[in-house]
């Protein structure tokens, strides 16, 4: 399938490889060669200015280890040292298409999870699951007609200089609470609210203890064993 996108459909891919892929293996093998020659994606600083994260990057080009594939491909490497752990992981990306530099199908492959988080959105708060139409014509009215509201919304809060509302994800929540613009995201199903840690610790301490004791021994486990 993957090989008829490209030679049949004119179509390139970005795919991401498991650990257990030889393509996997012979990348990350080419690698940590001693002349493998990485470019700087991305740093973290901690507030002392110490650098506690680093992501780099390299491209190897026409890699023949997928067996299957009728296709060249080239596969991308991103290396991530966390210096706070002391650990060093890998993600690995397989593509068609021979980018420019080995940042691009990162950059590009970013936007899946932004684009999938929107999807998730239409489909469960603008109701566009609940249509049970069994008429075609009926289900693609629903969809334009909610896609195109989904939109001027998004116009409306932009040109009313509220961009602020219409970019307001749960991804993007949490970027702004790495930053510390907000300290507490607490989540129920596909529901999640946001507060400032002064209001979250008001509403706990207002809590009746019998639920002050049920937080304290989901916290104990949490602690012992992360989710």
């Amino acid at each position: 399938m993957l090989s008829d996108f490209k030679r049949k459909y004119k179509i390139n891919w970005i795919i991401p490889l498991k650990s257990n892929m030889s393509a996997y293996d012979d990348a990350v093998g080419l690698s940590r060669a001693r002349n493998a020659k990485w470019e700087l994606y991305k740093t973290e600083q901690n507030m002392d200015g110490f650098t506690v994260l680093k992501e780099e990057v390299i491209t190897f080009s026409s890699i023949t280890s997928w067996k299957e594939l009728s296709v060249p491909i080239h596969i991308s490497v991103k290396k991530t040292t966390d210096y706070s752990k002391g650990d060093v992981s890998y993600f690995v990306l397989a593509h068609t298409k021979r980018y420019l530099t080995p940042a691009e199908p990162f950059d590009l492959y970013a936007k899946r999870t932004k684009i999938e988080e929107r999807h998730r959105q239409l489909k469960g708060w603008w109701s566009l699951a609940s249509f049970t139409s069994t008429s075609y014509s009926l289900n693609l009215t629903q969809v334009l007609s909610t896609l195109a509201t989904y939109s001027l919304m998004q116009l409306y809060l932009i040109s009313s200089d509220m961009q602020d509302l219409a970019r307001k994800t749960i991804d993007t929540i949490v970027k702004r609470e790495k930053r510390g613009r907000y300290v507490v995201i607490c989540y129920s199903g596909k529901n999640y609210a946001v507060f400032d840690i002064d209001e979250y610790s008001f509403i706990i301490m207002d809590l009746p203890t019998i639920y002050k004791e049920r937080l304290k021994k989901k916290i104990r486990l949490w602690n012992k064993d992360p989710p």
